[in-house]
């Protein structure tokens, strides 16, 4: 994250702020296009740089170790350069199929090109890292299902493989004993506006109803499909399309009686876990990672 975008990758962010918290130092190498930049967000030291400036900042820096989170084929050979352990984080959809499992609407013209470049693309990216893999000291699941599938998909079992899931800080999400009654009938979800989130299943359960009111917080390049959508079917919803600071969304969760998450495609399910944590209940389909 930044200032400019402070959700970006908060889930990256939040394992850093650990780090330094139990007496470690942390620098986190973000690969961009762009030239060589650098800043400091929550005393979390930031480099943005092209990737193969990684050996460089690594010979100042001299890490014990190095963390790659979500890694990708091209960062096989800056990183093999670097004589330290490797833990490979493995988050969802760089592992999985993504032309075969629901990141794609069928029905933008946009989104089924992707589709077809995927069916093209995929096999290539699942052998690149898999050879990143093989590399890696270690490797980390967020579910026990994602390592399942992507060992299948990858046609590998790392040595060394271990699940640990997106952590919540509970110090931040909590409940904050307001009036439930007041809220039980209001329904929240904090879901991007893509198809593998399923917000089109939400707005089409909230047809019709008078008593049930869903809120739907998120950005995503169905926003006008699925506003139209809400409107056909005289859905009782109320999308914003906007991203509110992580530290804010735990006022937010305070407000509503529950948390609806109905994803086609779910590798962990972070923002749930975070609203379980403010005593929300929740709704949601029986995927992915969903039900551990």
């Amino acid at each position: 994250p930044s200032i400019a975008n402070k959700g970006a990758r908060a889930f990256v962010h939040a394992r850093a702020k650990i780090y330094m918290k139990t007496g470690n130092r942390c620098k986190v190498f973000v690969p961009s296009r762009q030239e060589l930049s650098t800043y400091t967000y929550e005393n979390v030291d930031v480099i943005r740089a092209p990737i193969n400036n990684i050996s460089n900042i690594a010979k100042v820096f001299d890490p014990d170790i190095i963390v790659a989170h979500s890694p990708t084929g091209r960062w096989l050979v800056p990183l093999s350069k670097i004589e330290r352990p490797l833990i490979s984080y493995i988050h969802g959809a760089e592992a999985l199929l993504r032309a075969l499992s629901n990141y794609y609407s069928p029905f933008s013209l946009t989104e089924n090109i992707l589709k077809v470049e995927n069916l093209l693309y995929d096999p290539i990216k699942r052998i690149l890292l898999r050879r990143f893999l093989q590399m890696s000291t270690a490797v980390v699941f967020v579910s026990r299902w994602l390592k399942k599938t992507a060992e299948k998909y990858i046609c590998l079992r790392h040595p060394l493989s271990f699940v640990i899931p997106n952590l919540v800080d509970i110090e931040l999400f909590k409940p904050n004993n307001s009036d439930v009654l007041s809220r039980v009938k209001k329904g929240i979800s904090v879901r991007g506006l893509m198809w593998q989130y399923g917000i089109d299943i939400a707005i089409k359960a909230f047809s019709n109803l008078q008593n049930a009111h869903l809120t739907i917080i998120g950005r995503g390049p169905l926003e006008g499909y699925l506003q139209n959508l809400a409107s056909i079917c005289g859905s009782n919803v109320l999308i914003m399309a906007k991203r509110f600071d992580h530290e804010k969304l735990p006022e937010v969760y305070n407000s509503f009686g529950y948390f609806v998450a109905p994803s086609r495609t779910e590798s962990q399910g972070l923002a749930m876990c975070e609203a379980m944590a403010c005593g929300l209940p929740v709704i949601a389909t029986s995927v992915g990672g969903i039900p551990e």
